[in-house]
């Protein structure tokens, strides 16, 4: 469950740079490695997301995503449906930071994964992230 989640929450965190400051535009795939710090959900294997996938634009999700007017710090605070629990549907909500490189290629944050199995069941995890262009 947790690699899914992971998935569709950082590509979502990529899509938020456009032109026009200093940090160019993410496109392409990055490598993305969480290391773990806190909580209950446990360790994530290094995952492989495409910025210019579908999973940028989460339509089913609520919350607020922003970007600095440099395009260089996106903060992502998401709510998303994460399939159907046993006992009703599953959710993920993520909150965090993200540092952008000049060149797009690189950046580095804190995540915050607050995920529900629709079962009553729930975990917490915070995640050092670091993506990087491949």
């Amino acid at each position: 469950m947790f690699r899914v989640i992971v998935l569709s929450i950082t590509a979502a965190i990529l899509a938020g740079c456009g032109q026009g400051g200093p940090c160019k535009a993410r496109s392409g795939s990055y490598r993305v490695n969480l290391n773990y710090r806190t909580g209950n959900c446990g360790g994530s294997s290094e995952i492989i997301v495409d910025a210019d996938s579908q999973l940028n634009s989460p339509s089913a999700c609520s919350g607020t995503r922003s970007e600095t007017p440099d395009h260089c710090e996106a903060d992502e605070d998401l709510l998303c449906p994460n399939g159907q629990g046993v006992n009703g549907p599953a959710t993920v909500r993520t909150t965090g930071t993200l540092h952008w490189s000049s060149d797009g290629r690189s950046g580095s944050g804190m995540l915050t994964f607050y995920m529900t199995d629709g079962s009553g069941g729930a975990c917490q995890g915070s995640y050092d992230a670091t993506y990087t262009k491949l």
